[in-house]
């Protein structure tokens, strides 16, 4: 019976695969970090080790250096299972150690088993990966490790940075929607404070007419008097307008977000700069109060995070 040796320092991620394994006729050993691995591999060699590359002790990434540079070990191949190295650098780095596969959690079951035989096939036809690392002198390998774990760290500061900005955002709200204060002054005040808070370039916000049926410019955030002014006489939308998108997000209570605006036929260009939007309806007990609109001059700027933000 085929035995692996799987290595995660979550207990429920270790659970999930043995079962998984074990259900498809493999027997399987566990351990919780690099260095335990290590030593269970040494003392009764597996025929395919699946690891984790966050760990404490020893990460996967050093693991996996080890491993190649073992003699015993170093024909035994070597698969990553990751849910936190997901950029393609740090799959070219694996695969550069001398890992066989690079597979991002989750995986669908069977598709999992089926690269898991691919690699066992792979090994019985005498085709297995070499390290192309493990000769490099130890800097080198160190240099690229830090360029991995540099860049997860700044991926996390990147993480950390935009919740605290989304912290802002809700520590205002819950400060300020409780005043009373004149509706335009309380647009004006929500609108900038998530402008500077998640660094946006404008932000717009159309009340609705009930009677007349459009979407009339209340306040807006980012542009000088004049062109606001400008903006107030010519940015009219009736409900269900495709056109500028206001009426069309105010019909179908929804929010809405454009990737690239020079691509939506709908778009009005007003400000070429301006190159992805977001457009969220503002609803009271089923009413429709208006619809506020946020702008930046990236493209991909806005995403399902954003849309519960500003919600």
């Amino acid at each position: 019976m085929m035995r692996f040796l799987i290595v995660d320092d979550e207990k429920q991620n270790l659970y999930m695969l043995q079962a998984l394994l074990r259900g498809h006729g493999f027997a399987v050993e566990t351990a919780v970090n690099g260095r335990e691995a290590l030593q269970k591999a040494k003392t009764n060699p597996p025929n395919l080790i699946i690891s984790d590359i966050l760990m404490p002790v020893m990460d996967g990434f050093s693991l996996c250096r080890a491993w190649m540079q073992d003699e015993q070990l170093q024909a035994i191949p070597f698969i990553f299972y990751t849910a936190t190295y997901t950029d393609p650098k740090d799959e070219a780095f694996a695969l550069e150690l001398g890992a066989a596969r690079f597979i991002l959690k989750p995986a669908e079951p069977e598709e999992l088993v089926a690269i898991i035989n691919e690699v066992l096939a792979e090994v019985g036809n005498g085709r297995v990966r070499q390290s192309t690392a493990q000769d490099k002198d130890e800097p080198i390998f160190l240099k690229n490790y830090n360029e991995r774990l540099i860049q997860k760290l700044e991926d996390k500061m990147s993480q950390l940075e935009q919740a605290n900005r989304h912290l802002k955002v809700l520590y205002w709200a819950s400060s300020n929607l409780s005043v009373v204060m004149p509706l335009r002054e309380l647009v004006f005040h929500s609108l900038q404070t998530v402008v500077e808070a998640l660094g946006y370039a404008y932000a717009n916000y159309f009340v609705f007419d009930e009677q007349s049926q459009q979407f009339l410019l209340l306040e807006a955030v980012g542009y000088t008097k004049e062109t606001f002014t400008l903006l107030q006489k010519e940015l009219i939308f009736k409900l269900g307008e495709e056109r500028g998108l206001v009426g069309l997000v105010g019909q179908t209570h929804e929010p809405l977000i454009i990737p690239e605006t020079a691509k939506d036929p709908r778009w009005l260009a007003v400000d070429k700069t301006v190159r992805s939007a977001l457009f969220v309806p503002v609803i009271y007990e089923d009413d429709l109060l208006g619809v506020a609109c946020f702008f930046t001059t990236e493209p991909n700027a806005f995403n399902q995070d954003h849309v519960r933000d500003v919600s």
